[in-house]
């Protein structure tokens, strides 16, 4: 069976709405279509009819807003577990994730991108780690905001959306748990009365029950902090990696600044005659 185009669904081509916002809530609303098509024998091209209407509403860019916001709501609560965010720790020297030598030339680098900044000692941290974190934070701000292009800083682009996936999915787990658990019971009725009238149980119920449990089982067991982590750290540590481009990029503009500005006593370039 051909599937549908996402332009004839009207679903969003925008690559990091489309996987970290609405592929979570698509998945969350999986199982009741698996199980209602299968349970009822819909026919395939009713539930494609169904998803063309709610993309021509809007509705897949409401099904991404949807998705976003338990996972933003939740991203503090995971920063407060982990100690704080990612691309701030990391820069710690009390952190272990980089090396000391690494690390003391990322601040070096970063006390050159971030004017009126200064990199400080292990000690110096110890003492006022809240002003250290204030420090470490303008720097990652920085480098978030320098690496938007996404031609240019792809690795830092592809970790952001998977872990803004798995965050708005971690988000979405209470809802996801109470879904799947309603499929998982009503397939389990539907199956029961089916065996108290024919004494036995028809294909349909069984996958219709065995789709719900697999998404139950992935909800409780999968869908995790820790799982969320992992792209956390990958994002963060693809994003510090930037600072040796970024460092390049600044030396490589200084002498070209230089090289446009007249030197002192030089003279004025003749002009053609006409």
């Amino acid at each position: 069976m051909k599937l549908p185009s996402t332009h004839s669904l009207g679903l969003i081509t925008d690559r990091d709405t489309r996987n970290a916002r609405l592929y979570p809530s698509l998945f969350l609303l999986t199982p009741v279509a698996l199980c209602a098509a299968t349970l009822t024998a819909i026919d395939l091209s009713a539930v494609k009819s169904v998803a063309a209407a709610l993309g021509a509403c809007g509705g897949t860019y409401f099904l991404a807003q949807f998705a976003r916001d338990p996972g933003k709501n939740l991203q503090n609560k995971l920063f407060e577990r982990w100690g704080g965010m990612p691309s701030v720790t990391m820069l710690r020297h009390r952190d272990p994730r980089l090396n000391r030598i690494t690390k003391a030339r990322t601040h070096q680098q970063l006390c050159k991108l971030v004017p009126d900044t200064k990199a400080l000692t292990k000690e110096q941290e110890e003492a006022n780690p809240d002003d250290a974190d204030m420090l470490y934070a303008a720097w990652s701000s920085h480098l978030r905001n320098s690496t938007r292009d996404q031609k240019r800083f792809p690795l830092v682009f592809d970790e952001l959306v998977a872990y803004g996936y798995r965050r708005n999915l971690l988000g979405l787990k209470p809802l996801g748990i109470t879904i799947s658990a309603a499929c998982f019971g009503v397939s389990s009725v539907v199956a029961a009365v089916q065996f108290s009238d024919t004494d036995r149980v028809g294909s349909h119920c069984f996958i219709a029950f065995t789709i719900a449990l697999i998404f139950l089982l992935i909800w409780i067991f999968r869908i995790t902090a820790k799982w969320v982590r992992l792209t956390a750290d990958a994002y963060a540590e693809r994003l510090i990696e930037t600072t040796e481009l970024l460092h390049s990029d600044l030396h490589k503009a200084k002498p070209s600044k230089a090289a446009g500005s007249k030197a002192p006593g030089s003279k004025a370039p003749k002009q053609a005659k006409t």
